[in-house]
């Protein structure tokens, strides 16, 4: 009797390519993974040569790039992936974000919640501005990893972030 074959539970890396997009003079493919764009270019009188393209910005690379799987099978950014990262995929999760974080600077502003950073100037007077909470941020990001974008709505996300965390057991 032989043992079954050890399977990963690990997500691949490999890109998961879409459909061929045909365009005036190359063709499109995108990885439905990472977002990696594989440009085929037919210029007349030319060989095909392919380029990579990712966030508008073209990768050089004589090889294919890596897939860093930033989406899962759904096309939702996976745990794990950062914030402004998020926000820059855009999607149902980046959208829901911006709104959560438009809401947060909302209410912590009417609620005198956000930080207040004492600039000094060169004339001697300080500058008094206010500035997203970094405890926010960081639980933003957990809220993502948990998956609570998904479970939950924006204002429900803005309510439990308002709501400050309870103390650390053993502090009294």
């Amino acid at each position: 009797m032989t043992a079954a074959p050890a399977t990963s539970t690990a997500p691949s890396t490999r890109h998961r390519w879409g459909e061929r997009v045909p365009l005036p003079n190359r063709t499109n493919r995108h990885c439905q993974r990472c977002g990696l764009v594989r440009v085929t270019r037919h210029e007349p009188n030319e060989m095909p040569w392919i380029e990579w393209w990712r966030d508008d910005a073209r990768i050089r690379s004589e090889l294919t790039p890596p897939c860093d799987g930033r989406f899962d099978a759904a096309g939702q950014a996976v745990s794990g992936t950062p914030l402004l990262e998020v926000l820059a995929l855009g999607g149902k999760t980046g959208t829901k974000l911006a709104s959560v974080i438009t809401g947060l600077v909302m209410e912590g502003a009417q609620l005198g919640a956000l930080d207040v950073i004492e600039t000094p100037l060169r004339d001697g007077s300080v500058k008094r501005s206010t500035a997203f909470p970094r405890e926010w941020l960081e639980r933003l990001q957990r809220g993502l990893d948990v998956g609570a974008f998904e479970r939950f709505t924006a204002k429900q996300i803005i309510e439990r972030i308002l709501i400050p965390p309870p103390p650390a057991s053993g502090d009294q």
